[in-house]
């Protein structure tokens, strides 16, 4: 295995998690082996701080040594619980705070929702969906309201998750 894979992983997973953005003047906490001058500075701070690797030793990172496929695997491991996952959520009481595809079971619960659409908005258009994959398939039912509407939705546990656009906040009404 390569003795540059470990490096290769840290960036990896910081270019993903940063979209590509640029991680220039990053310093190397803890890691005395780390040149904050070497390419892989930014990626193995960021690494780091964000809990993906915790070095060879508390003060060594071996940018150099070779990496198991254990290590591999528990940094991908970690990435994907801090930013795939995400923390584990907390019930917020039945809101549905705006905009987004919102996960059922997870980021909100099952249930009747109701919102008046905002007058400010063009419109409401809400889906709930059986998949992600973006086909028209996965649309279990969907549709569109004028502003100043008020539009009520049942989300069924069976749901896997609800669309939601320019409808403002909808709030539970019965379980």
């Amino acid at each position: 295995m390569s003795t540059r894979l470990r490096t290769v992983v840290a960036v990896v997973i910081a270019v993903l998690a940063l979209g590509g953005a640029a991680m220039a003047g990053a310093t190397v906490a803890g890691f005395t082996d780390v040149d904050a001058n070497r390419f892989y500075a930014g990626p193995v701070q960021w690494a780091k701080d964000n809990h993906i690797t915790t070095g060879r030793t508390p003060t060594s990172f071996a940018p150099d040594a070779p990496v198991t496929r254990g290590e591999v695997v528990t940094f991908l491991k970690r990435f994907y619980d801090r930013f795939i996952v995400g923390p584990a959520p907390s019930p917020t009481g039945g809101v549905i705070p705006g905009d987004g595809v919102w996960l059922v079971g997870s980021e909100i619960v099952p249930g009747t929702y109701r919102t008046v659409v905002p007058t400010s908005s063009i419109n409401c258009y809400f889906a709930r969906l059986s998949g992600l994959g973006g086909s028209f398939a996965d649309i279990i039912q969907n549709d569109n309201w004028d502003p100043g509407a008020t539009v009520t939705v049942a989300i069924a546990p069976s749901d896997v998750a609800f669309e939601s656009d320019g409808c403002g906040t909808w709030v539970r009404i019965s379980a």
